[in-house]
């Protein structure tokens, strides 16, 4: 494959596939979780109340702590 057909491949210049040794790589820098901060009161609820439900113990930390985070902890 010629290094015109690389670097269009990999989003690159041409004169970075000739240097480069490996395909370039983005990498995302860690972010801290909005719950971090509230893991020892969301310990002490569940300790508490261990049936507590992730919809009631999210309106817990919303209500008492100032959480604004989902019940999902992936938004």
């Amino acid at each position: 494959m010629s290094q015109r057909k690389i670097g269009k491949r990999l989003v690159i210049s041409r004169p970075a596939v000739v240097t480069s040794e490996a395909p370039p790589s983005y990498v995302r820098a860690p972010v801290g979780l909005q719950l971090h901060p509230l893991m020892q009161v969301t310990r002490q609820l569940v300790e508490r109340w261990p049936e507590l439900k992730a919809p009631r113990l999210t309106e817990l930390l919303r209500a008492e702590h100032g959480y604004e985070g989902s019940v999902d902890l992936r938004y």
